[in-house]
């Protein structure tokens, strides 16, 4: 799969690059959702039909992949309300893991994070 990312981004395939991975961060994040409300559902004992508890992780999947591609026509509270949602699951499944594991993610971020702001090339 990542030589398939490489060589779309050699090709200048840009645009399908960006949807292969809205769709690849969509599907990680849509797993840890999936965890984090099932945990919740048994938690907090709330009765929930499967059918709507797909329905509510299809939609939110759906709702991060419009996000990422068409933003300019979404209103900012959606963005911000989804963004905000997706930030609290990441957080509580990095809590889980090993302390070595935290730092050498927090890092990956950073040194992505420098990155981004010091290249002049967008994808966009």
């Amino acid at each position: 799969m990542i030589s398939v990312l490489i060589l779309l981004y050699e090709l200048k395939y840009t645009k399908t690059l960006l949807i292969c991975l809205s769709v690849l961060t969509d599907i990680i994040s849509g797993t840890m959702i999936e965890h984090v409300s099932q945990l919740m559902i048994k938690i907090c004992g709330i009765p929930l039909a499967l059918i709507s508890f797909i329905w509510f992780l299809y939609n939110f999947f759906l709702l991060g992949v419009i996000i990422r591609l068409r933003s300019k026509d979404i209103p900012t509270f959606v963005i911000q309300s989804y963004l905000i949602a997706a930030s609290i699951v990441i957080i509580w499944q990095l809590v889980h893991f090993d302390p070595w594991t935290i730092w050498a993610f927090i890092t990956t971020l950073m040194l992505y994070s420098i990155h981004v702001a010091l290249t002049t090339y967008q994808i966009r």
